[in-house]
């Protein structure tokens, strides 16, 4: 319990709760809002050669992205997320088909993370600096955690996308939500 005294008003006894909270994430409330998606189908051939067509860029980056395409999907059925370093928390990526061999996006060292990103075969969801990676800090207060010099960026987010596929055939990834690394991990 603590006391506060003004000079004109008398002691006020405030509860401080004594028990942590973990902060909460806005991305959360998103995701569970959300509509279901339709289910993936996962592709079993030999993926198709990489087309650098739609991002002549990306070619600077011929043998990490070949070679990572070259061992099958990895993410949403049919496509393969490949990535690759650009220097300390940088993170470049692209996502390639791997029936059309087409790369439907591509980011060249944007992306700064904390942790792996979080993906699946059988999902279309793509998680930059996912809360799993921070699971061990729930256990610690904000507070210490500055103290003690814990190498996080306050201003790295935490990005949501959704690989869509429309009946044209041309997919891209949709930002869902994003939020602060630390929304859903440091107790307050």
């Amino acid at each position: 319990l603590m006391a506060f005294l003004t000079p004109r008003f008398p002691a006020v006894i405030l509860k401080v709760p004594q028990e942590s909270a973990v902060s909460k994430s806005v991305c959360d409330e998103v995701l569970k809002q959300k509509e279901p998606t339709p289910p993936v189908t996962r592709f079993e051939g030999k993926p198709a050669k990489v087309d650098f067509t739609d991002y002549p860029e990306a070619r600077a980056y011929y043998t990490m992205i070949t070679q990572q395409v070259s061992e099958g999907p990895n993410f949403a059925g049919h496509y393969t997320y490949a990535d690759w370093g650009c220097g300390t928390n940088c993170l470049s990526y692209a996502v390639v088909d791997s029936i059309t061999g087409n790369i439907i996006t591509y980011q060249g060292g944007d992306v700064t993370f904390e942790g792996p990103p979080s993906f699946d075969i059988d999902s279309r969801l793509l998680v930059f600096n996912p809360k799993e990676f921070f699971e061990p800090s729930k256990e610690i207060k904000l507070e210490d955690a500055l103290k003690e010099g814990y190498s996080f960026y306050p201003t790295t987010t935490r990005d949501y996308y959704e690989l869509v596929e429309d009946g044209s055939g041309s997919p891209w990834l949709s930002m869902l939500c994003t939020e602060n690394v630390l929304d859903g991990t440091f107790s307050q």
